[in-house]
């Protein structure tokens, strides 16, 4: 300890025996980093003072000795005497400031609190503001300041995040504010953004078709898209009409522009194996429609049953009109084309239907063309299990009966692949149905 500390100790010290608290705490201002963790002021001294410059001075003495509760009394009693006492921008006004804040958390001070409203209604609102209303519970001026931040800030990954983590109160009353939704989707922003937020405030619609009616029409598609792929299978049925039966085109728009497609990892990918690099390309350009660089460099290169997997990849690629995008490779019998085509057949057919809203009469069309690929029981086994794995997407989950007693036949064959390509479609036919009888049969 210096001398120049030690002196100035004593002279605190022989301040508190003469019980002169006016002068006691003058000097601990003006040494306060000094004096603060050695200076003790007896209780009832420092319960006498009641000057708002004193008391925040003992406020600030208690903060550097991180006595949060005694920062709080005397900030509080400082506040009473004088509600401006804390406003000069200075590191300990700053800090006295979010204790107070942070004190606010769970308690119910009602001064503390109406000081501390004041605060924030007077701050620039910010993601850190909105979040700390949440935290307080103090959601009508959080619904007041939401709309004042989203109005100004527009679409952005901080709203998105907010959005995600707010109460429910504040997600409903912004879909429930068709204005703000509008000017939230016309500001400037990524269209990722725009789309987050129609997600986050789907679910909290009570009405999705009045709802998506009232968003601007550019942005009705996407609200549909998330719709009919959110619904029961009856309310894909009452949200069908709001689902164009044409691709969606902002659909596929949006996943083309935001594609991360890395060309120098496919490129290691390509050195890898041609199955390597026609999952990575197709699962970075799934629905964009985008196949060029998966057609040009990889797809005439690969034979036999790698051949699959890239087919596979052209049917996560593309999300309709599969008998026009294929028809270069779908074989018009067994004897002919390619039987991996059949596999993406059945994956572009099925996406188109579930995923885009696409008229049903893909599905069944493309069934009885596949189901003609193996009416004459071919003996070309790549054909039986590109056809059968096909008819299995297309009916995934059904548990249809008909396809599984055809199906079933192939376990007559002397074939492991044969019977192999039986257990895989059979799998995908009853995937989720818990039926016994065929768990048993397959055992």
């Amino acid at each position: 300890m210096h001398s120049q500390t030690i002196t100035l100790l004593n002279t605190v010290r022989h301040l508190i025996d003469s019980r002169d608290a006016t002068s006691t705490i003058a000097l601990i201002d003006a040494n306060l980093e000094l004096l603060a963790c050695y200076v003790t002021i007896p209780d009832d001294m420092a319960q006498a003072v009641t000057d708002p410059a004193a008391l925040a001075v003992l406020a600030k003495m208690h903060l550097l000795r991180k006595q949060e509760e005694l920062v709080i009394e005397y900030a509080v009693r400082a506040l009473k005497a004088d509600p401006s006492i804390l406003d000069a921008n200075t590191f300990y006004c700053d800090a006295i400031k979010f204790r107070l804040m942070e004190h606010l958390i769970g308690r119910g001070d009602r001064f503390v609190r109406e000081y501390v409203l004041g605060l924030v209604d007077a701050a620039e609102t910010t993601v850190s503001v909105l979040g700390y209303l949440h935290e307080i519970g103090e959601n009508e001026l959080l619904k007041h300041k939401l709309g004042e931040f989203l109005i100004r800030t527009g679409a952005t990954e901080d709203v998105v995040a907010l959005l995600r983590h707010l109460h429910p109160d504040a997600a409903e009353f912004v879909q429930n504010s068709p204005d703000l939704v509008h000017g939230l989707l016309a500001a400037p922003g990524a269209t990722s953004d725009k789309l987050a937020i129609i997600g986050l405030l789907l679910p909290h619609v009570r009405s999705q078709k009045e709802w998506i009616r009232s968003l601007p029409a550019n942005w009705q598609p996407y609200a549909s898209f998330y719709a009919y792929n959110s619904a029961t299978p009856s309310g894909k049925a009452d949200l069908l009409p709001f689902v164009s039966p044409q691709p969606n085109a902002m659909l596929v728009d949006f996943m083309v522009l935001n594609s991360q497609t890395n060309f120098k990892f496919l490129e290691c990918m390509g050195k890898a194996s041609p199955f390597d690099f026609s999952l990575c390309n197709a699962l970075m350009n799934a629905h964009t429609t985008n196949d060029t660089f998966y057609r040009t460099n990889r797809l005439s290169r690969s034979v036999d049953w790698i051949r699959f997997g890239e087919m596979a990849g052209l049917g996560l690629i593309h999300t309709t009109q599969p008998f026009e995008i294929l028809a270069e490779v779908l074989p018009a019998s067994p004897e002919t084309g390619e039987a991996a085509a059949l596999l993406s057949l059945g994956l572009i057919s099925r996406n188109a239907v579930e995923t885009y809203g696409h008229d049903p009469s893909l599905i069944r069309e493309s069934e009885g063309y596949l189901t003609g690929m193996v009416s004459g029981d071919p003996s070309d086994e790549c054909v039986l299990f590109g056809a059968y794995l096909a008819l299995g997407i297309l009916k995934f989950g059904t548990g249809d009966y008909d396809l599984f007693q055809r199906t079933r036949l192939l376990f007559e064959k002397y074939s492991t692949l044969a019977q192999e390509t039986a257990c895989y479609s059979i799998g995908l036919v009853y995937a989720g149905t818990n039926d016994m009888t065929v768990v048993e049969y397959l055992r």
